[in-house]
């Protein structure tokens, strides 16, 4: 859900093995909360799921786990791919179980190369939201979402007194289905495409 900060613990390293280089990541956190589904967008959305509160205690006393693992060439890119998965609702209030324990997965590749000047990077990322079935046909369980960035430098100079000021070129394709399937009622589908130039 965009740039995220949580309150947790984990590990990381990197092993080094004959031209590649491979990282881990492994973290316990407080997770996304209720503003999944119970916000102001209407929908399942994952970045209302943030919640300043975090930083303090977790909504249901329940760690989410977060990893990810990678393998880099020096000479072709790197490649990760990456999951989270937790229970994201107040089941329990004061000891109390008020709800059933709701899970959110995220499942994620991401890649990124270079040639010569030329830079690709692209993500695609899966989401399976546990969601009430009386109001699953407004709140998706099920989500998927890619992007695709091509980036060219086209000037190098010192500009406006900045040393080595670069200019790049940008494209994005980008697509985001925020409930697969259709929707019983409309038969509509959810899904976005877009290619739009990127001021960088």
């Amino acid at each position: 859900p965009t740039t995220l900060s949580d309150m947790g613990f984990g590990f990381n390293g990197k092993i080094f093995w004959n031209n590649l280089l491979f990282t881990y990541d492994a973290y316990l956190v407080n997770g996304l909360s209720d503003g999944i589904i119970l916000n102001d967008q209407g929908r399942t959305f994952l970045e209302s799921g943030k919640s300043e509160e975090r930083f303090a205690e977790d909504n249901n006393g329940s760690a989410t786990f977060s990893g990810r693992l990678a393998v880099k060439s020096f000479k072709f890119g790197e490649l990760g791919i990456s999951y989270y998965s937790g229970i994201y609702n107040s089941f329990q209030i004061e000891g109390e179980i008020v709800d059933a324990k709701r899970n959110i997965e995220i499942a994620a590749i991401d890649f990124n190369t270079k040639i010569e000047k030329l830079i690709i990077q692209g993500e695609l990322a899966l989401n399976s939201i546990d969601v009430p079935k009386d109001i699953s046909e407004i709140f998706g369980t099920k989500q998927w979402g890619g992007y695709i960035d091509i980036v060219y430098p086209i000037i190098q100079a010192n500009i406006l007194g900045f040393d080595n000021s670069v200019i790049n070129l940008a494209a994005r394709l980008e697509r985001v289905d925020y409930s697969v399937g259709e929707f019983a009622e409309t038969g509509h589908l959810t899904q976005f495409l877009q290619l739009r130039l990127l001021p960088v």
